[in-house]
C-alpha cells in the first residue's frame, strides 16, 4: 500500500459448509478499479470478498466510511467511492477463505442488494444536487422477507453445483437437502436424476 493505491484485496477460496473447496476467484486491480468507475450493475466486478479488503484509515474516513443507508452493499458503495481516490492492487495468491453459507445476505435479501447496488451507482454518476435524493432510497430499502425454504434451497442447490462441477461427489447431500427444502426445485431434480 504505498504511493496511489487505496484498496488492496487478494484472490479468495470459497468452501462450502462443512469446508469443502468450491471454487477460488481471482481479479486484477486496475480492471477492478475501471468496472467500479465506470460499468453498470449487471457487469461491475468488486473484490474478491468483502473481508479481503485492506485499505488505510486516513482514505476510509476521507471516502466517507461505511454509509448506513447501504444496509445491503455497504462494501460496494465504499469501494465506489475509493476507487475515485487511487489505483486498486491484488495480491495473486488465495490469502482469504470464505464460507458460502445458503442463507447469507447475497441469497436472502438478493433483491435489496440489486436495488441498493443500482443506488450506489447512481450517486457514483450522480450531480450533488440528486446525492440527497438517492441517499434516502438507499434508507428506505428494508428486507421485504428473511430466510425461508425456498431461499435456503437455492442456496443448497448452489452448493450442489458448484461440487458437482469440481468432481466432489458430495454434490447430492447438498442437492438432496434443495429438494428436502422445497419438493417442487425441479433444478435440483433434474441434476439428481440425470447427475449432471
Amino acid at each position: 500500500m504505498k504511493d496511489d493505491v487505496v484498496l488492496v484485496s487478494c484472490s479468495t477460496q470459497y468452501v462450502g459448509p462443512e469446508g469443502e473447496p468450491l471454487y477460488v476467484v481471482s481479479s486484477d486491480g486496475d480492471e477492478v478499479r475501471r468496472s467500479l468507475l465506470h460499468d453498470g450493475v449487471d457487469s461491475i466486478r468488486g473484490l474478491t470478498h468483502h473481508g479481503t479488503a485492506m485499505f488505510r484509515r486516513d482514505t476510509y474516513f476521507d471516502a466517507g466510511e461505511y454509509r448506513p443507508q447501504f444496509r445491503f452493499a455497504q462494501d460496494l458503495d465504499l469501494w465506489l467511492r475509493m476507487a475515485q481516490r487511487g489505483r486498486i492492487a491484488f495480491v495473486p495468491e488465495v490469502l482469504y477463505e470464505a464460507r458460502f453459507e445458503p442463507n447469507a445476505i447475497s441469497g436472502v435479501h438478493r433483491e435489496q442488494q440489486i436495488e441498493s447496488a443500482r443506488i450506489a451507482l447512481a450517486l457514483r454518476d450522480a450531480p450533488a444536487d440528486q446525492q440527497a435524493a438517492l441517499l434516502q432510497r438507499a434508507s428506505e430499502i428494508v428486507p421485504v422477507r428473511a430466510a425461508n425454504a425456498r431461499s435456503n434451497a437455492d442456496g443448497f442447490y448452489f452448493l450442489a453445483t458448484a461440487l458437482k462441477k469440481t468432481g466432489d461427489r458430495r454434490w447430492r447431500h447438498y442437492a438432496w437437502r434443495a429438494v428436502r427444502l422445497n419438493p417442487l426445485h425441479l433444478r435440483a431434480w433434474g441434476r439428481l436424476l440425470t447427475g449432471r
